[in-house]
């Protein structure tokens, strides 16, 4: 990958950082612990906020 393909994805993410396998592994083991017995059937993007522009646009069609 080039180093400006790199600066444009990072671009697209909310908090204009590069993003770890940590990261998705903290996700997955607050999954796994005795604090989340309660959430089940979640969709949890862990993506720097990529997504969260369309999951806000997509929450608003989906009420009416």
């Amino acid at each position: 990958m080039t180093d400006d393909m790199r600066q444009a994805r990072i671009n697209q993410n909310l908090m204009k950082q590069e993003g770890t396998g940590w990261d998705v592994g903290y996700g997955i083991l607050f999954l796994c612990s005795k604090e989340a017995k309660w959430i089940t059937g979640l969709i949890m993007p862990i993506d720097g906020g990529v997504s969260f522009p369309r999951l806000w646009i997509l929450s608003k069609l989906l009420r009416y």
